[in-house]
């Protein structure tokens, strides 16, 4: 009895020890704790090859040379809670047949989503970028992102716009409008 006791434990131990492996070898990202670290125009980002991310820190296998769909994205886009296959940008991809590049972050707004998209979302040469905008805080992270002061504490002039430091806040640029694909 003793032995076919040992001998049940152990197949049972071998087999939660193989599973957590596997896990690990194959979704990295879905079990790896990635690495934030400080970013001076972004605020944070994920360290690339952190937790099973990629060379630009996102939630993808690899960066490719080109993708049909760029998601870009806070949370909500990411897929937090969600393994990366449960992510709606993963979804897409498997609804679509196209590629579909996840370029989200927690905590990212449209401040950072501008960025994303003019310096980074551009190279993949997608046809499309779809932007998950969360109406439940990206409005405030814009604003926060934005109208910062050296503090960290939001200040407004005499006439109510906000300002940074000493100076008025500029009014925020004109979006571009992309009349044709992003692709050449």
């Amino acid at each position: 009895v003793a032995t076919a006791t040992l001998l049940v434990t152990s197949i049972i131990f071998s087999a939660l020890v193989s599973e957590g492996i596997l896990r690990i070898v194959f979704e990295p990202v879905d079990y790896l704790e990635a690495s934030i670290i400080p970013d001076e125009i972004l605020g944070h980002k994920v360290q690339p090859y952190s937790g099973g991310h990629d060379a630009w820190g996102f939630r993808n296998r690899s960066v490719p040379t080109e993708a049909d769909i760029v998601a870009i994205g806070d949370s909500q886009t990411y897929g937090v809670s969600a393994r990366s296959v449960d992510s709606w940008p993963a979804i897409l991809q498997e609804l679509t047949h196209k590629s579909v590049y996840n370029m989200a972050i927690g905590g990212y707004g449209p401040v950072q989503y501008s960025y994303l998209l003019e310096n980074k979302a551009i190279l993949l040469r997608p046809s499309a970028v779809i932007v998950g905008f969360y109406y439940g805080n990206d409005l405030k992270d814009a604003f926060k992102a934005a109208y910062r002061n050296d503090s960290g504490k939001h200040s407004s002039n005499s006439d109510g716009r906000p300002e940074r430091g000493n100076q008025a806040a500029p009014a925020p640029p004109t979006p571009p409008i992309y009349k044709e694909s992003l692709r050449d």
